[in-house]
Formats: structure tokens, sequence, C-alpha cells
């Protein structure tokens, strides 16, 4: 009778070993994959960011800005002094007077001289630069002939047009030189302010009033 016994359990248990090993591979295949963490930046689909935060994009968005100095919209500035403005500054043309030998380099001079014929041609300068023809002189050789001795001889005597002042040019015999005497243009500041200046025969020029 315990035989019995012993083997029925026997047999019970060996099934039941049996039919959980038989079961486990079904009870395995049902189970879900795990979930893949969204916090997990080593992959899955936590990772995968691309469609809902696209990378700005560049190009027409956000362009570069342009150089000031370069293309139409900023164009350099242009040299005020370019153009007709550069022949006399400011945009007034360069007289065509004197001629480029000219003689009297003071940048303010009433009265210039060129040499011309070999003796000294004179012109007289107006506010602006303006300048108008005066007298011709002789040549310091005929000069000296004509006037071997004596004082300050007077050559001309007339009025600068452009600004109605006196003009005395004279003969020093005895230093063999043309002096040449004037005034500037009155002023707020300057009425008949003396411009005097002396020239030998090697167009050396010396101002003795300025």
């Amino acid at each position: 009778m315990n035989g019995r016994k012993r083997f029925r359990w026997a047999s019970i248990v060996i099934l039941t070993l049996l039919l959980t090993v038989a079961l486990a591979p079904a009870a395995a295949a049902q189970d879900p994959p795990p979930v893949d963490d969204p916090t997990n930046n080593n992959g899955g689909a936590g990772q995968n960011t691309g469609a809902n935060n696209p990378p700005p994009t560049g190009g027409t968005q956000n362009p570069p800005p342009t150089n000031g100095n370069g293309g139409s919209q900023n164009p350099p500035p242009t040299n005020g002094n370019g153009g007709n403005g550069n022949n006399g500054g400011g945009g007034m043309m360069a007289p065509s007077w004197p001629p480029s030998n000219m003689i009297v380099t003071h940048a303010a001079t009433q009265v210039q001289l060129a040499p011309v014929n070999g003796g000294l041609q004179v012109y007289f300068i107006a506010p602006g630069g303006v300048g108008h023809s005066g007298p011709w002189i002789d040549t310091f050789a005929s000069l000296a002939t004509q006037y071997p001795t004596g004082g300050a001889m007077t050559l001309y005597t007339g009025t600068n047009p452009g600004t109605g002042k006196p003009v005395t040019i004279y003969y020093l015999a005895s230093e063999k030189k043309v002096r040449v005497s004037t005034y500037y243009p009155d002023t707020q500041y300057d009425v008949n302010k003396p411009y005097v200046f002396t020239v030998d025969s090697g167009h050396n020029v010396v101002h003795d009033q300025w």
C-alpha cells in the first residue's frame, strides 16, 4: 500500500516538473519587451529628437552683416576734393593765370609776378584767387639803363580791380630792385593793411610788409 502512494506522489512530482518545463518557453514569449527609458542618453526613442527639435537652419534667415564699405547700399564716401573741386578747392575752378612760373610764393599775395619776355608780368589778385592782368615791367637791364641813379622811380600807379586798393610799382635805382606796394582787402579787423615786397633781377622776393 505504501509503495503505491510513493509511486503516485513521485509520478505527480515528475509530471509537475515536466509541465513546468514545457510551459516556461510559452510564458517567456508572452512577456512584453522592455520599454526604452526616455531619459537614457545612450540610445532609444529618448535620444532621437530630430523631428521635434530640428537644428536652426542657415541661409537667408540670419545672413552675416554686410560690410558698410561695400555694395551699393553703403558706398564709400567720395573724396570732397575730387572732380572740379580738385582744381581750386571747394568746387572753384582754378584760374588759367598766372603762368606756372610765378615767382611770389606767399599764399596771400595781393600782387603776383611772372617772367615774360625778360621782364615781369603783373597780376592783381582779388579775394577768392581771381586774377586780373596788370602792367608789364621792363627788364632789369633796361630799367638800370633808364634809371642809373636816383631813388624810387614810379613805374606804375593804379588800382587792383578785385580789391579796389591802390597799387604802386617802383624801381629802386640804388638797389636795382622793383618794389610793389598795395593793401589787403579791408576786414572787420584791419583796414588798409599794407602789403609790400621787393624783387631783384634773380627773381628773389623779399616781403617788407605783409
